[in-house]
């Protein structure tokens, strides 16, 4: 009977400092845990990565991200398994604004006041907005271009991150993924 799999992996923060001589040490062990865990459950038909892929987010992280994520496509290829990727940013996946920023002081007001929320949603250049869109720049601008395997069907949402997806697996309907930028 056909089944649909999935992997899913979170918080790699590459970029993160000493990250360099430690990820070596990790990815050998990462890649042997692929491999029991292929052999038990594969093959995957998505990749599924839920925040906190770099540390910063800074674009030379996101290089530094692809660099891993073709080492890791290359071992799930070698096992039988070719992906999609479906991402989801996380708190460190954005450039974090200046505390000075008068918009992000508006942000923190958030929960107090009603009226930031409704200007936020219903005005799509706000200030409010526009900061967390700037923010997650060099995660949308890496979510566009990565080279990996992607979905037959995408829809982006208001936020940066936010997707509606659709995934088919041979011999099973398309399933729907839904995708939420929780982080802003």
């Amino acid at each position: 009977m056909p089944s649909f799999n999935w992997l899913h992996i979170t918080d790699l923060h590459r970029g993160m400092t000493l990250q360099g001589c430690l990820w070596p040490n990790v990815e050998k062990q990462f890649f042997a845990d692929l491999e029991k865990m292929h052999a038990a459950s594969g093959p995957w038909h998505v990749l599924f990565f839920s925040g906190d892929l770099v540390q910063k987010g800074a674009q030379k992280e996101f290089q530094k991200l692809d660099e891993t994520l073709r080492r890791v496509y290359k071992k799930l290829n070698a096992l039988g398994s070719d992906p999609i990727l479906l991402a989801v940013p996380g708190n460190h996946d954005l450039v974090r604004p200046a505390g000075a920023d008068a918009d992000l002081a508006t942000l923190k007001q958030w929960n107090m006041d009603p009226t930031i929320a409704a200007a936020f949603w219903s005005t799509p250049t706000s200030g409010a907005r526009t900061l967390v869109t700037r923010a997650f720049q060099p995660y949308t601008r890496w979510e566009r271009k990565h080279g990996f395997p992607r979905p037959s069907a995408t829809k982006r949402g208001i936020l940066p991150g936010d997707f509606a997806a659709t995934v088919e697996v041979a011999g099973i309907p398309p399933i729907g993924v839904v995708g939420l930028n929780t982080r802003s």
